[in-house]
Protein backbone atom coordinates (compact mmCIF):
# COMPACT_ATOMS: atom_id res chain seq x y z
CA UNK A 1 0.00 0.00 0.00
CA UNK A 2 1.07 3.47 -0.47
CA UNK A 3 2.37 5.35 2.20
CA UNK A 4 0.54 8.50 2.98
CA UNK A 5 3.82 10.65 2.70
CA UNK A 6 4.17 9.66 -1.21
CA UNK A 7 1.74 11.81 -1.97
CA UNK A 8 0.00 14.96 -0.26
CA UNK A 9 -3.80 13.94 -1.58
CA UNK A 10 -3.17 10.32 -0.01
CA UNK A 11 -2.14 11.66 3.52
CA UNK A 12 -5.91 13.43 4.09
CA UNK A 13 -7.78 9.76 3.77
CA UNK A 14 -4.90 8.00 5.08
CA UNK A 15 -5.51 9.61 8.20
CA UNK A 16 -9.64 8.68 8.09
CA UNK A 17 -8.33 5.10 8.94
CA UNK A 18 -8.88 5.33 12.62
CA UNK A 19 -12.59 6.09 11.84
CA UNK A 20 -13.43 2.76 11.75
CA UNK A 21 -11.56 2.07 14.92
CA UNK A 22 -13.39 4.69 16.70
CA UNK A 23 -16.65 4.68 14.90
CA UNK A 24 -16.96 0.69 16.03
CA UNK A 25 -16.45 1.53 19.57
CA UNK A 26 -18.77 3.91 19.60
CA UNK A 27 -21.47 1.11 18.34
CA UNK A 28 -20.27 -1.34 20.91
CA UNK A 29 -20.97 1.25 23.83
CA UNK A 30 -24.17 2.21 21.80
CA UNK A 31 -25.40 -1.60 22.14
CA UNK A 32 -24.08 -1.69 25.76
CA UNK A 33 -25.89 1.53 26.67
CA UNK A 34 -29.00 -0.04 25.08
CA UNK A 35 -28.31 -3.15 27.05
CA UNK A 36 -28.61 -1.48 29.90
CA UNK A 37 -32.13 0.01 29.23
CA UNK A 38 -33.35 -3.48 29.43
CA UNK A 39 -33.81 -3.10 33.17
CA UNK A 40 -36.05 0.14 32.95
CA UNK A 41 -39.79 -0.51 33.60
CA UNK A 42 -42.43 0.73 31.42
CA UNK A 43 -41.80 1.59 27.85
CA UNK A 44 -39.08 3.85 28.27
CA UNK A 45 -36.45 1.30 28.34
CA UNK A 46 -37.45 -0.95 25.41
CA UNK A 47 -37.93 2.26 23.64
CA UNK A 48 -34.19 3.02 24.11
CA UNK A 49 -33.41 -0.43 23.75
CA UNK A 50 -34.60 -0.32 20.13
CA UNK A 51 -33.18 3.18 19.20
CA UNK A 52 -29.61 3.04 20.61
CA UNK A 53 -29.80 -0.91 18.53
CA UNK A 54 -31.04 1.22 15.30
CA UNK A 55 -28.63 3.43 15.75
CA UNK A 56 -25.52 0.99 16.24
CA UNK A 57 -26.95 -1.04 12.98
CA UNK A 58 -26.88 1.98 11.01
CA UNK A 59 -23.21 3.18 11.95
CA UNK A 60 -22.12 -0.57 11.25
CA UNK A 61 -23.37 0.06 7.83
CA UNK A 62 -22.01 3.27 7.39
CA UNK A 63 -18.22 2.13 9.15
CA UNK A 64 -18.67 -0.88 6.28
CA UNK A 65 -19.38 1.27 3.49
CA UNK A 66 -16.36 3.44 4.86
CA UNK A 67 -13.95 0.55 4.40
CA UNK A 68 -14.89 -0.24 1.00
CA UNK A 69 -14.08 3.17 0.16
CA UNK A 70 -11.18 3.38 1.87
CA UNK A 71 -9.59 0.38 0.29
CA UNK A 72 -10.73 1.25 -2.93
CA UNK A 73 -9.21 4.39 -2.65
CA UNK A 74 -5.95 2.60 -1.38
CA UNK A 75 -5.99 0.51 -4.91
CA UNK A 76 -6.07 3.32 -6.95
CA UNK A 77 -3.71 5.49 -4.78
CA UNK A 78 -1.08 2.05 -5.20
CA UNK A 79 -1.61 2.16 -9.18
CA UNK A 80 -0.82 5.82 -9.51
CA UNK A 81 1.95 5.64 -8.26
CA UNK A 82 2.88 2.48 -9.73
CA UNK A 83 2.65 4.28 -13.18
CA UNK A 84 4.00 7.22 -11.74
CA UNK A 85 7.10 4.99 -10.77
CA UNK A 86 7.40 3.56 -14.07
CA UNK A 87 7.07 6.77 -15.96
CA UNK A 88 9.96 8.48 -14.11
Amino acid sequence: MVRPESCAACADWSALAAFSTIAASVSRALRAAANSGLGIGGRTGPAMFKTMRRSADNLDERIALFNEGRAALGSAADTISRVREQRD
